[in-house]
């Protein structure tokens, strides 16, 4: 038999049998809270990642609709297009950043 689970003398004297149960009770408990924090921080990680690349389709789709409709001059154009890159490349820094913010949280970095 194993050490400290069953034996006759441990029923008898009521000792060890029960601190096993208690111990792997507490264990169990231990257990079930830190896999229940895993999973919200995985669960946040995976909303702020969708949310910023949901973000970036849209500005992506917008920018694409605004180039389609624009025209005019060749110098307003430039420097239209010059504005919407500058946009683009923060608005990509931001998102970037973002998306490391909830891969870090999602343990993936």
């Amino acid at each position: 038999m194993a050490e400290g689970l069953s034996s006759s003398n441990d029923i008898k004297n009521g000792g060890c049998f029960s601190s096993v149960i208690i111990q792997v009770e507490e264990e169990r408990q231990t257990a079930t809270a830190a896999a229940a924090a895993t999973a919200a921080a995985a669960a946040e990680g995976a909303a702020t990642t969708a949310a910023a690349r949901t973000q970036q389709q849209q500005q992506q789709q917008q920018q694409q609709e605004q180039q389609h409709h624009q025209k005019q001059r060749p110098k307003q154009q430039q420097q239209q297009q010059q504005q919407q890159q500058q946009q683009q490349q923060q608005q990509q820094q931001q998102q970037q950043h973002l998306l490391r913010k909830g891969d870090s949280s999602q343990g993936l970095l």
